[in-house]
């Protein structure tokens, strides 16, 4: 019959041209969206040591000035850099004092080098301040220029579930999104379920919204339902725009952002 060929042969230039409809396809949550536009890849090497790492963080603002330099403000896991550190992350450690180069690799492909860090002592998060915005390239995204009026959560209630999203880099290849999800029991206890390999501390969690809920910094040992996950560890979204706000304050700068 020639209704199905032809039928097949619209649907494979649609395919080509990347509007092939799918029953089983959904929409992407624009949280997902959020994701994909502001995680960067941060390559971290100690040049005394000559030890490497990588891990992931996400662009939180970016600054641009006529002043000062434009630059990205990129939030991570702390350990992924005070892990190659020549001494301790302390009060009063400079960056130069830690002896590592760090190279970001924005969403759009650009690259960027950090010049300098931020971090209190009660989490496992750190700021990083990234160059960025060179003359022939696109600027990075921030989460703040995607999501300004998104929000973050303050805390997460008594006896809630709330659909979470973060991005996964399995065996150091592209980060993409997946789903996970925050809950608490009656008295408020956290438990974190989300697919988390190695290499992926320093992502940025969000729920479908955009809305953000903290940053992966680790895992517990255990599998979820099923084998499909692993209970995280986060640093919460309040101690991320505190420790924020103290980048910018330092840097003196005004704060853009909730």
């Amino acid at each position: 019959m020639k209704t199905p060929r032809l039928a097949l042969c619209i649907i494979c230039m649609l395919a080509a041209f990347g509007f092939a409809p799918s029953v089983e396809s959904q929409p992407e949550p624009f949280g997902a969206a959020v994701l994909k536009a502001v995680t960067v890849t941060i390559a971290s090497a100690n040049y005394t040591t000559r030890k490497a790492a990588q891990c992931h963080g996400a662009v939180f603002a970016v600054v641009r000035g006529a002043v000062k330099r434009s630059a990205a403000y990129i939030t991570t896991a702390k350990h992924c850099v005070e892990s190659l550190s020549s001494i301790p992350l302390e009060a009063g450690v400079r960056w130069r004092d830690t002896r590592e180069v760090v190279t970001v690799k924005y969403p759009n492909r650009s690259t960027g080098r950090v010049t300098g860090i931020f971090w209190l002592q009660d989490y496992d998060a750190l700021v990083m301040r990234a160059t960025c915005c060179r003359m022939l390239s696109r600027p990075p995204i921030g989460w703040l220029d995607v999501c300004r009026r998104c929000g973050y959560y303050n805390d997460f209630g008594r006896s809630a579930r709330i659909p979470i999203l973060s991005m996964l880099s399995a065996g150091g290849g592209q980060p993409v999104p997946v789903d996970g999800v925050v809950r608490t029991d009656a008295a408020g206890h956290i438990s974190v379920l989300l697919p988390i390999a190695h290499g992926t501390s320093g992502t940025m969690v969000v729920d479908r919204q955009g809305r953000l809920v903290g940053l992966v910094w680790g895992e517990f040992s255990s599998a979820g339902p099923g084998g499909a996950g692993f209970r995280a560890v986060i640093t919460p979204a309040p101690a991320i725009i505190s420790l924020m706000k103290y980048a910018f304050e330092q840097d003196g700068l005004k704060y853009p952002g909730p």
